[in-house]
């Protein structure tokens, strides 16, 4: 990836979600030096989910403390497409934590960004635990007025859901590079049952 264009300050971005383009500002320190490795924080806004609400604000500052930081569009909202003859169903929980998960796989592919942390603001509060309990790439998470619903993952087998969830990041991320999906079995039915 070319990172000649990328200056220290806020530089428009795009990453891949749904098929769409997402826009995004990547927030870049003073001096910043793509040979150099920097923590990483992806920001999820309140509602309206808009780049230019709080990411703008908590992007500029982060990027003072020596962090990249990438505030983002999320489906339908400012900048960033709906999906083709949709706009209210973009909306739904699932499709955010998706952007978000696609946002930290888009960071993933900065050579210069050596750990992932996800900086969540009111319902983005919400969108960031909820995409970190699932995605380990997100080292650790910091909310601002957030609430965290429960979650199936915490009454399972800590070690078969922690297996799980690193085979999901690691397929996610092939995903995401590649475009190439691993098709998994899930419940273990062979044609022969399933018919």
């Amino acid at each position: 990836m070319a990172y000649e264009n990328l200056t220290a300050g806020k530089n428009a971005v795009t990453f891949k979600s749904f098929g769409v383009d997402l826009a995004g500002d990547l927030y870049l320190p003073e001096g910043f030096d793509p040979s150099r490795k920097y923590k990483a924080i992806v920001g999820a806004s309140p509602f309206p989910q808009v780049k230019d609400q709080i990411p703008a604000a908590y992007g500029s500052e982060m990027a003072a403390r020596g962090f990249i930081f990438l505030g983002f569009d999320y489906l339908g909202m400012g900048d960033s497409p709906a999906l083709p003859g949709e706009f209210k169903k973009s909306r739904y929980m699932f499709r955010l934590i998706e952007n978000t998960w696609d946002a930290v796989s888009y960071v993933g592919t900065l050579s210069f960004v050596e750990g992932i942390y996800g900086l969540g603001v009111c319902q983005g509060g919400s969108i960031i635990a909820s995409a970190a309990v699932t995605d380990h790439r997100i080292k650790k998470i910091a909310m601002v007025s957030g609430m965290m619903a429960a979650d199936q993952f915490q009454w399972g087998d800590k070690d078969v859901v922690n297996q799980q969830i690193d085979a999901a990041n690691s397929s996610m991320q092939k995903m995401y590079e590649t475009g190439e999906p691993d098709y998994v079995n899930t419940i273990g039915l062979d044609d022969g049952q399933s018919k």
